[in-house]
């Protein structure tokens, strides 16, 4: 099935089972917070330290009014308001709260916690899905969800093929702008740039970013020269990337233009014989440009250790990563394996780099890119922030990369980035002196989230409940598998995610008196990543959906009911017990509508009426997981394999099926998928590959009653099976 839409899909093949179970960006309930923010607050005997001058002020106190800081002062003139919540600070370090300059944020509700639980109160990320990750956002800067106050690129604008899925590609300048402007009217704070953009899209998109008041960061494609980048206001350079281009040039052997930057990339071999005093002088106008650069020197240490996974894989903080990310991480370590080793011999050189930037005064922020492999969500900036110290800065440098500098880069220097009067109280208090040694930092004792106080128990209990949540699959409200109507089929599939564990679905189909098939299926996701829910569908006599209901088993979750008249689909939905503002989507007659379960998958597949050998195109409508909205496309290609194929049932026999495939094309890339059907219509396996990883489903247990067959042929109304076929368990 190939699918075009301006929403990523849902429904279809489960196909929401597949992103969700990768976790990008998922919105979730709201987790419950830490206590509000008193009236006021006083931290008393406060050692506060000036990350601008790098220097600390002794037996200060600082007073909080809500969520912004009213006073700073020393102890002994700083009158403490009465009825202040006190707290000692007394032998403990202030600084401002932490921020990571690069994040992908693949589970909101574990990744919200531990970079809570690290100090880090100011995150940016840079590439998700749109429609995800902005009211991701919108849940984290109003509080609804513990976690950092957030700005967003959204998807990535790249060439074509882009390199990842949640890319935007553009071939012209047109179609530069006009993503641009498709991402500005969404919501987004910044616009990011790509390695494939061709050089007069890039020019296009800074162009129309500018008009539209938001920065262009990310990756210097290919094809522009680095120093034109910076020259032509980039704002920000991740990753090092295009200083090999520098480095080559110094060495008197400039790459060739338009050479890939990972194949320039050997240029770094050349770093030792390099003239410092030359280097230096070519590193002035980078120096002296508005552009900041995001070294982000933890996910180039992990990728060049790739090839030691048993001393990577020995971190016990990977105890706060879900399994299903640490399976998405096994194929991108496949990836970039063959890479582990000459990075290795690379890494050095640029740690070294990174300090000649701060000797000559470059913009250098702190960043960590994390979602790659073996970073953890918050320690992964602390991890940053002790290799910069290690390159060379000064701990006080170090934390201006985290903190003043990053705040100004971002335009938020007015409510964040230092401990002043006016600005938000983000606030960490740490035990030691992190100007002796940044890596004091991680001795967290409270960290304050503009005037949100969480103490120590608190920074605990968070790191026990993201530890829990991803060992173990969240606890669910008990729920009754019950329908009205005559059974056709209850049972249970085991969901796998790159041969990973994923969870169940136990599904019932009824058919009612008035001829309707009915479903109910309970999807309980191993490890927690997203929340349990329960689908329910009901069809007409057709075998197409009218109705359907979609909710989550979490409190203060997400309940939603959908309606399927002539070509209108209603929705409306509840979170937390408030209602969302309602939602229609328009389908036609002849389309498909499809909740997130592969049970579902007899019904709308039989429902079209695909002939053996035919190939279908059809408009689709698919609702639930990760949120509750409806998503619109066009299937196309559906084909339903002329001839029957052997595959295997729920007690290992043999079984004759019926194959249908697809390529579901969308704006997250290609998703390969596959279902097999067996002789009464019930779903034997499925899968949906993507560059994700491949999720299966298998049957692992079924039983018919007395209206199977009319799953097959819905005009029959009475049971009728055949006398081979036993009822009970199909196998």
């Amino acid at each position: 099935m190939r699918i075009s839409s301006s929403r990523r899909p849902r429904g279809l093949l489960a196909i929401a089972a597949a992103v969700a179970l990768v976790g990008l960006a998922a919105p979730t309930a709201p987790i419950a917070s830490a206590r509000p923010p008193a009236a006021t607050i006083a931290i008393v005997g406060v050692t506060v330290v000036d990350v601008v001058a790098g220097k600390p002020l002794p037996d200060h106190t600082i007073i909080i009014d809500g969520k912004i800081i009213a006073q700073v002062g020393p102890s002994a003139s700083t009158a403490v308001p009465e009825g202040a919540r006190r707290i000692d600070g007394r032998g403990l370090h202030a600084i401002p709260g932490l921020m990571d300059g690069h994040v992908h944020v693949a589970d909101a509700a574990s990744y919200g916690p531990l970079f809570i639980a690290n100090g880090v109160t100011f995150v940016r990320e840079l590439g998700s899905y749109t429609e995800t990750i902005v009211p991701q956002r919108d849940l984290w800067n109003t509080e609804a969800q513990i976690g950092p106050r957030m700005i967003v690129t959204g998807a990535i604008i790249d060439g074509d093929p882009p390199v990842w899925p949640f890319s935007k590609a553009c071939t012209t300048p047109e179609q530069g702008r006009a993503a641009v402007n498709e991402l500005a009217d969404a919501g987004v704070d910044l616009i990011k740039v790509y390695a494939r953009l061709p050089k007069d899209v890039w020019e296009a998109v800074l162009d129309e970013a500018s008009k539209r008041g938001l920065d262009a960061v990310g990756h210097v494609p290919d094809a522009v020269p680095f120093a034109e980048a910076v020259a032509k206001g980039q704002r920000t350079c991740e990753h090092l990337i295009g200083f090999e281009e520098l480095v080559a040039e110094v060495a008197g052997a400039p790459n060739a233009p338009g050479t890939p930057r990972f194949s320039g990339m050997l240029a770094w071999m050349r770093w030792p014989t390099l003239d410092r005093e030359k280097l230096r002088a070519a590193l002035a106008p980078y120096a002296k440009s508005g552009t900041a650069f995001v070294p982000t020197l933890v996910v180039l240490d992990r990728i060049s250790r790739l090839h030691e996974l048993e001393k990577l894989d020995a971190d016990p903080r990977l105890a706060y990563v879900p399994p299903l990310l640490r399976a998405y991480w096994g194929n991108a370590i496949d990836r970039l394996k063959g890479f582990s080793r000459p990075l290795a011999g690379i890494t050095p050189h640029m740690r070294e780099l990174v300090a000649e930037l701060d000797r000559a005064g470059a913009t250098i922020v702190a960043g960590t890119d994390v979602s790659n492999p073996y970073l953890v969500a918050g320690f992964s900036l602390h991890d940053e922030l002790a290799l910069l110290q290690e390159a060379g800065l000064t701990p006080a440098a170090v934390l201006r990369a985290a903190t003043v500098t990053p705040a100004k880069v971002f335009h938020v220097e007015d409510r964040l980035g230092t401990i002043e009067a006016g600005k938000l109280a983000s606030i960490v208090l740490v035990r030691e002196d992190p100007l002796a040694d940044v890596r004091n930092a991680t001795k967290i004792e409270t960290v304050i989230r503009e005037g949100r106080v969480f103490d120590r128990a608190s920074l605990d209990a968070l790191l026990a409940g993201v530890k829990e949540r991803v060992t173990g699959a969240p606890s669910a409200t008990p729920v009754a598998l019950e329908l009205p109507g005559r059974l056709v089929a209850r049972g249970r599939y085991r969901l796998t995610f790159a041969g990973q564990d994923a969870g169940t679905e136990e599904f019932l189909i009824t058919r009612t008196p008035d001829g309707a098939f009915r479903l109910m299926a309970i999807n309980r996701p191993a490890a927690g990543w997203i929340p349990p829910s329960v689908t329910t569908i009901t069809t007409d006599r057709g075998r197409r959906v009218r109705s359907g209901g979609w909710r989550t088993l979490v409190p203060d979750g997400v309940e939603a009911r959908y309606e399927l008249g002539k070509g209108l689909i209603e929705a409306r939905a509840t979170r937390a017990g408030s209602d969302e503002p309602a939602q229609t989507a328009t389908l036609k007659e002849s389309g498909v509508f499809t909740g997130p379960v592969v049970s579902q998958e007899a019904l709308t597949l039989l429902g079209l009426g695909i002939a053996p050998g035919e190939s279908r195109d059809v408009e689709a409508a698919g609702f639930g997981s990760p949120d509750w909205k409806v998503a619109t496309g066009m299937i196309r290609s559906i084909v339903r394999d002329g001839e029957p194929v052997e595959t295997t049932g729920p007690d290992g026999a043999k079984v004759s099926a019926t194959r249908y495939a697809s390529t579901l094309v969308t704006l997250i890339g290609d998703f390969e998928s596959e279902a097999l059907l067996d002789e009464r219509g019930v779903v034997v396996r499925w899968k949906n590959a993507s560059a994700f990883g491949e999720v299966t489903a298998m049957l692992e247990e079924v039983e018919v009653g007395p209206a199977i067959a009319e799953l097959l042929d819905p005009s029959r109304t009475s049971p009728s099976p055949s006398p081979s076929k036993r009822r009970g368990k199909l196998y």
